[in-house]
């Protein structure tokens, strides 16, 4: 069984001249070649997988989307419902329960906006040598964005604002750089809300937690880690009720943005499966003795998958 991973799903906007994004178009494309390639399994099979520890199929597709995007309720849920398709949606709570920008997405916003050569410019005039203490960190540097094709400026931009940077210093910094560069943030424009999440529950998608922050979870203590997963599960139960699958999925993901203490929690909190970045099929191993770290792909990865570039200035930013 594959699990397929997505985040930005819509059609161009030209405010966001250098933004990388699934055209709408293209996903559609790819569900008629998932349809016709493999087949999707439906929820009450992959329950019984999952509760049941069964051996997952090998010719069926599971489809996730990430970081709650208003993309996902304008796009892919109707498109979902049309086919009579479900998806899991993992929710990061941030933006419901104080409607402010998550940093990961504020980095988006700034890629997607402004010329990657102006962005490093002022990086290097903003940031201090003590504010970006884990640039060490070997893992950080040899395995992030490693399934994505971005430029070096880009790369080192995302880098150094998303896993670099002592996170005391991540939000005024970013503030800083929104307000240099001038650029709008509406978290209404960005994100679901509560209606939405609940619309969309109601009609067979399967909600899920991202986090409340977003965080690279190996970067935070053991409390800091607990609080981030109990505290969204909270809030949305708070939203969408009882779960109908209790799931997480972890941010930015790959094994060195998690470590023992988050497998820990989300055992002690009941979480049935939660997904990671691997690129491999979900195997028996996986629901038996990993279920909270299921391996998943990323959509450019299948035919259709690859993100857009601007059709105005050729170039763009990857998610």
């Amino acid at each position: 069984m594959k699990a397929v991973m997505y985040h930005y799903v819509r059609r161009f906007k030209p405010t966001l001249p250098y933004f990388r994004y699934l055209d709408f178009e293209n996903f559609s494309k790819q569900l008629d070649f998932f349809q016709n390639e493999y087949n999707f399994i439906s929820l009450d099979e992959y329950e019984r997988v999952i509760n049941q520890k069964l051996e997952p199929p090998k010719n069926k597709i599971i489809l996730t989307f990430d970081d709650g995007l208003i993309d996902h309720y304008e796009f892919v849920y109707p498109e979902l419902k049309k086919r009579g398709l479900w998806g899991i949606f993992y929710v990061p709570t941030m933006p419901l329960s104080l409607r402010k920008f998550l940093g990961v997405h504020l980095i988006h916003l700034l890629t997607g906006s402004i010329a990657a050569d102006v962005l490093i410019k002022q990086l290097d005039s903003i940031i201090k040598e003590e504010m970006i203490p884990d640039i060490k960190i070997k893992e950080f540097r040899d395995e992030t964005y490693t399934n994505q094709i971005n430029p070096p400026t880009i790369d080192r931009f995302k880098k150094t604002l998303n896993y670099f940077i002592d996170y005391k210093y991540q939000a005024e910094i970013l503030d800083q750089f929104i307000e240099i560069n001038h650029i709008n943030v509406y978290v209404d424009d960005y994100y679901l809300n509560d209606e939405k999440i609940n619309v969309m529950a109601s009609n067979g998608m399967v909600i899920g937690s991202h986090s409340v922050s977003h965080p690279v979870f190996s970067k935070l203590t053991y409390d800091e880690q607990k609080s981030e997963i109990s505290s969204s599960f909270h809030i949305l139960e708070q939203i969408i009720g009882t779960f109908k699958l209790k799931s997480f999925c972890f941010p930015y993901g790959g094994f060195h943005t998690f470590n023992n203490d988050t497998i820990n929690i989300l055992e002690e909190q009941n979480c049935s499966f939660s997904f990671n970045v691997e690129s491999r099929d979900i195997t028996q191993q996986d629901v038996n003795h990993k279920r909270q770290s299921l391996p998943r792909y990323d959509c450019n990865e299948f035919p259709y998958g690859a993100v857009e570039l601007s059709p105005e200035t050729g170039q763009g930013n990857t998610f």
